[in-house]
């Protein structure tokens, strides 16, 4: 074979070989790439039709020398086909360019119309953000309005305040001034004692029958008359605090029918604890070895079902040195430096839940809270029931003893480290931060 022809099967080889793409086309979109060795690989397929007939043509040909020249001299295969293989190759590399010029300018054209496409995009997502954002604007003052009108419905006038209110509670009796049940702006009190309203009050005996529990109220009359004699006495604190267990979850209720933001309480971790974990705002860091627990200031709501949750940030040792869940109690003392409670219900990273306040249960046990986790319980009151999830997805239910309810009125969030440089992110929101 020459080594012009040599050439040309290389320059052809190098163009279709290996299932490469044609010279020149580099990059593109899946379907412009499949045309092209799709294309490629009929040219292969053409290629070798021509040379299986070319074999046959050479095969005939030599026959038919071998006969003229007679058989005492062979003439060489080589000699034979050079000719013919070099003059199809020829035709067939002049096939490959046109064909590779043809591909070049449909590629050109679609990048061409990629080019219009992704500039016409970008202006209708331009239109579209700025359209947002007016409708955005205009969402927002019209829900300031509806605010300013809803407070301004709330607030009564100070002429209307004056008087002395006559209330039966549920068979209690208080006598208080219009001012200090009506002194919070924010309180549907507000609404409810206003001259509108007071008329739908059901009365008997010249007194407005309301129907509280009494204990409850008594405990927001009293609140209301310290504040109004001073808002800053240290008291209105003490009788926050003074709300019984067996009442928490009646004052809840209460507080959240009235609006009653001072006993409806945003949870968080406490500034003092008896542990050495550090503990800054919503992060918790173990510093050494062994377990240090740590509850929430304030109990999970008796009124409503709550959610909290913790993402991990750093976790040296996924496995069995990390635990969340709840207690009825604050732990102190030694109590800091262990898990499991008979008031308790915690997860304990890869082993599965531990403690002695629940029933039944069908949590997974091999979820391992390893960097970039987020671990969530959800309690739900009406069943008294603890769901377990893991980024947004759940993982099992467990059922709290009926016979220890009286133990369990007040369930605290608890977080528990083992292995030092452990970190966590702990999320009272009740917001999901994974939703499903």
């Amino acid at each position: 074979m020459s080594e012009h022809t040599r050439v040309a099967s290389a320059d052809f080889s190098g163009a279709f070989g290996s299932g490469s793409a044609p010279l020149g086309i580099m990059s593109g979109d899946a379907q412009a790439e499949r045309e092209m060795y799709r294309r490629g690989a009929e040219a292969e397929a053409k290629m070798h039709r021509i040379i299986e007939q070319q074999r046959r043509a050479i095969g005939e040909q030599r026959a038919a020398l071998e006969k003229k020249a007679g058989v005492a001299k062979p003439v060489s295969e080589e000699e034979v086909c050079e000719a013919l293989i070099e003059s199809s190759f020829r035709r067939l590399l002049a096939a490959v360019e046109t064909e590779r010029e043809r591909i070049r300018a449909m590629w050109n054209q679609i990048e061409d119309e990629r080019g219009v496409s992704e500039a016409g995009l970008a202006e209708y997502t331009k239109d579209t953000i700025e359209w947002c954002q007016r409708e955005e604007e205009k969402v927002n003052a019209a829900y300031r309005q509806l605010e300013e009108a809803t407070l301004a419905m709330r607030v009564m006038n100070p002429q209307d305040a004056i008087g002395v209110l006559r209330i039966n509670c549920s068979g209690r009796e208080f006598d208080v001034e219009k001012s200090v049940m009506c002194q919070l702006d924010d309180s549907y009190l507000n609404v409810m004692f206003s001259a509108e309203f007071e008329q739908a009050i059901p009365r008997r005996q010249k007194r407005l029958y309301l129907d509280f529990n009494p204990d409850c109220f008594a405990i927001i009359v009293e609140y209301l008359k310290v504040r109004a004699k001073d808002i800053r006495d240290p008291k209105l604190l003490e009788i926050i605090n003074s709300v019984p267990p067996d009442l928490q979850r009646h004052m809840e209720v209460l507080a959240h029918a009235l609006n009653v933001r001072a006993f409806i309480r945003e949870n968080q971790l406490p500034r003092k604890h008896g542990t050495s974990l550090i503990v800054r705002g919503r992060k918790v860091q173990a510093t050494h070895k062994g377990w240090q627990i740590i509850t929430a200031e304030h109990p999970l709501s008796q009124a409503r079902d709550s959610y909290f949750e913790i993402e991990v940030l750093q976790n040296p040792d996924p496995n069995g040195g990390l635990c969340v869940g709840v207690l009825g109690h604050q732990p102190t003392g030694a109590e800091v430096h262990r898990i499991v409670f008979d008031d308790g219900v915690l997860y304990n990273s890869g082993k599965g839940l531990v403690g002695k306040a629940f029933a039944g249960e069908d949590v997974d046990r091999n979820v391992t809270m390893v960097e970039g986790t987020t671990f969530g319980i959800k309690y739900r009151v009406a069943d008294r029931a603890l769901v377990f999830y893991v980024n947004g997805h759940g993982i099992g239910t467990a059922m709290l003893k009926l016979e220890m309810q009286h133990k369990l009125n007040r369930l605290y969030p608890c977080i528990g480290l083992f292995v030092e440089e452990q970190q966590v992110d702990v999320d009272f929101s009740g917001k999901m931060r994974r939703a499903i």
